[in-house]
């Protein structure tokens, strides 16, 4: 054994048993393998109805969720088709910058450095970066 350990001189001896021997382990170990095949070959009743029961319930959150998919779907598509329609109007941007803002907490007011000489008028919309 210390010959083996350290100078590593019996691993042809080793591996030769290793490979007779492999039979009568294989001969040995069959039954329990065989066994636990055919245990596999039949399941419980009850362990049947749960696992076919655990199947229903993923089904119907599947369903929810491939319900849910098929509205953002739907929802996303209409979203598409309204951003596109704003390429068949011919609308002008301007883009301009808040320079201020009314203190009063009723107006609602900014000031932008863009006018009447830029092209805008009163009533005009005026959108930020989140629309």
């Amino acid at each position: 054994m210390v010959a083996d350990a350290r100078f590593d001189k019996l691993s042809s001896v080793r591996s030769t048993i290793a490979t007779g021997l492999a039979p009568v382990y294989w001969l040995g170990n069959a039954p329990s393998e065989f066994g636990d095949w055919f245990a596999g070959l039949f399941e419980n009743k009850e362990d049947l109805q749960q696992e076919n029961e655990d199947l229903k319930a993923r089904l119907l959150i599947l369903e929810r969720r491939a319900l849910k998919y098929a509205a953002l779907a739907s929802e996303n598509n209409e979203l598409r088709r309204l951003m596109n329609s704003s390429e068949v109007l011919d609308d002008r941007v301007i883009v301009g910058e808040v320079v201020g803002v009314s203190p009063d907490p009723f107006s609602h007011e900014v000031i932008i450095n863009k006018g009447r000489s830029d092209g805008l008028r009163t009533g005009q919309a005026v959108l930020d970066a989140e629309g």
